[in-house]
């Protein structure tokens, strides 16, 4: 069987919270995997984000999340397709930040954050390793840089852009062995910000203030 790539125009909601005319900062934020931008905003609500915009882009992907009714979740990607996944997410990211910028909320000196959560950290590393002079920082919370950039493109990362990791010391997604094998593999970024905090797969946000008010 023949298979062809077809391109189409697609739109997808991005949700904005926090200052919309002049912010200091902005960030673009993906939500992880089986949550959707609106749910994931939810927990920046209540922060103190004058000074600050925030976008949430939605995954390119939705789905039912038990059987085919009731919550309706996102994914970034599946291993089905998934290098045109990569492409088309980074290609969708990129096209946020133009669009921020176009609607007049990037300015010069305005700092430019991405940031990505279990999944969606994943898909904000991929996206940085090909547009990393975009951004003055990469947070990475409840992730690992994915496999296919931890050989040849982790040069990207070792640069004079500034690399945040968050991890939970009690992650079931990294018992301690393979927190030590991580830890080891990102000895080669240049500007890493190691963080190992209480807790487990989820965000702290009294760490994510401490982020928006440095």
């Amino acid at each position: 069987m023949k298979t062809i790539e077809v391109a189409f125009n697609n739109s997808q909601p991005v949700h904005l919270l926090g200052n919309t005319e002049k912010p200091e900062q902005v960030w673009v934020l993906c939500h992880g995997y089986a949550q959707t931008a609106s749910e994931f905003s939810d927990q920046f609500k209540d922060l103190d984000i004058q000074h600050v915009l925030l976008a949430f882009p939605e995954s390119l992907s939705r789905f039912y999340h038990r059987g085919h009714s009731g919550r309706v979740v996102g994914s970034w990607m599946t291993r089905l397709y998934r290098e045109l996944d990569i492409r088309n997410q980074n290609e969708y990211i990129s096209a946020v930040w133009k669009d921020l910028e176009r609607n007049g909320f990037l300015r010069e000196g305005t700092k430019r954050i991405g940031f990505g959560f279990s999944q969606g950290g994943a898909t904000m590393a991929r996206w940085a390793d090909q547009n990393h002079s975009a951004i003055d920082e990469l947070i990475i919370w409840g992730c690992r840089f994915p496999p296919d950039l931890q050989d040849q493109h982790m040069e990207n990362f070792r640069d004079d852009h500034l690399v945040r990791s968050f991890i939970g010391d009690q992650d079931p997604f990294f018992p301690p062995e393979q927190l030590k094998q991580f830890r080891q593999m990102f000895s080669g970024v240049k500007n890493l910000d190691w963080n190992i905090y209480e807790g487990g797969h989820q965000l702290r946000m009294d760490l994510v203030q401490s982020l928006i008010s440095s």
